[in-house]
């Protein structure tokens, strides 16, 4: 199994420039450049069960955001903060706000311990892909 962490650290100073200003609206943070993210690691849950034996990997996804909101931006709700496991997988999202400071920590910790996945955790994956899947999605509302 492999033991990699990745992180990928972002801070947006010009969120005005993701957003229709002035006036209410919503958006959610997603990564702005490629590579390992908790999205790309996440399986999605298809409605499918899982039938065959996959490839499986492992490691550690995590995802941070500051984002310096405009003067006159505010926050009207921010996506909930979760805590999701199964035996082999475990997700962490917080979202906060700090003044005009959003900050956003998004970590997945994949510790599969094996390289080729039986059904059973095929079908773990997809249960907590889509509720992770889910959070990446819930929208930060402002006005």
């Amino acid at each position: 199994a492999l033991t990699d962490e990745f992180e990928l650290t972002l801070h947006i100073d010009r969120i005005d420039r993701f957003v229709s200003l002035p006036g209410p609206g919503a958006f959610h943070v997603y990564p702005l450049i490629g590579g390992t993210t908790v999205g790309r690691m996440v399986v999605p849950d298809d409605g499918e069960p899982a039938r065959h034996d996959t490839a499986c990997t492992s490691g550690i996804a995590t995802e941070i955001y500051t984002i310096e909101l405009p003067k006159g931006m505010k926050i009207a709700g921010l996506p909930p903060s979760k805590k999701l496991a199964s035996s082999v997988q475990r997700y962490e999202a917080s979202y906060t706000q700090k003044g005009q400071t959003l900050h956003i920590r998004r970590q997945l910790d994949d510790h599969t311990p094996v390289s080729v996945c039986p059904p059973s955790i095929g079908n773990e994956f997809k249960k907590l892909g889509g509720q992770v899947g889910d959070n990446l999605k819930a929208q930060v509302l402002y006005r």
